[in-house]
């Protein structure tokens, strides 16, 4: 009985230090999207992207506003969102210290951005956010425990690479009739997620 449960701890510790959290996949990744439509189809573009992962993943649940969101990701209910950093930010904090903090400057990351950085530091409790090349970009938020750092590269390789113009163009194409679906994959293929 000790062999077998000393080979169960270096298996979970080898899934572990190579980013394959193992609780990842136990089950389904639960996507949340806003009531607004570029965030719906955002979300699709995330959940494509896990699912190319090998990750089981819901469809996206919709919950209206970010701060609706950040309770439910609070509550174990959604796992991942997208969102923007200023819109994040308009959600976490009050008005008054928000305007307080960005006139203060607050402190620059790698990105040139105190924004974010502000925003990392006001999320809920085991709540993080991905890597944004700009404050106005996409971004996605999810539960730190339920994905390894492979996942956290996918989701962030789609922010990377997902303008707000390119969001826009798949949700007017989408709205118009074009199944998601296919939008979400041809996207992914194009930016090799797929």
């Amino acid at each position: 009985m000790g062999m077998v449960r000393l080979l169960l701890v270096i298996g979970v510790l080898g899934a572990v230090l190579c980013g394959c959290a193992p609780q990842s996949h136990l089950e389904p990744i639960r996507v949340g999207a806003s009531v607004d439509p570029q965030m719906q189809m955002a979300a699709a573009l995330y959940r494509g992207a896990l699912r190319a992962q090998g990750m089981a993943v819901t469809e996206p649940i919709r919950i209206a506003g970010e701060r609706a969101q950040l309770d439910a990701m609070s509550a174990d209910d959604v796992d991942l969102f997208p969102s923007t950093v200023p819109v994040l930010l308009a959600a976490v904090l009050p008005a008054d210290r928000l305007a307080a903090e960005t006139a203060a400057g607050g402190e620059p990351t790698e990105f040139g951005d105190a924004a974010y950085t502000l925003l990392s530091r006001s999320l809920p409790a085991g709540a993080a956010v991905g890597d944004p090349l700009s404050g106005e970009q996409v971004v996605p938020v999810y539960r730190a425990l339920r994905f390894g750092r492979r996942d956290i590269k996918a989701l962030n390789k789609v922010a990377g690479e997902l303008t707000l113009p390119d969001l826009a163009a798949l949700t007017v194409q989408w709205q118009a009739g074009k199944t998601q679906a296919v939008l979400v994959s041809d996207w992914l293929s194009q930016h090799g997620l797929a």
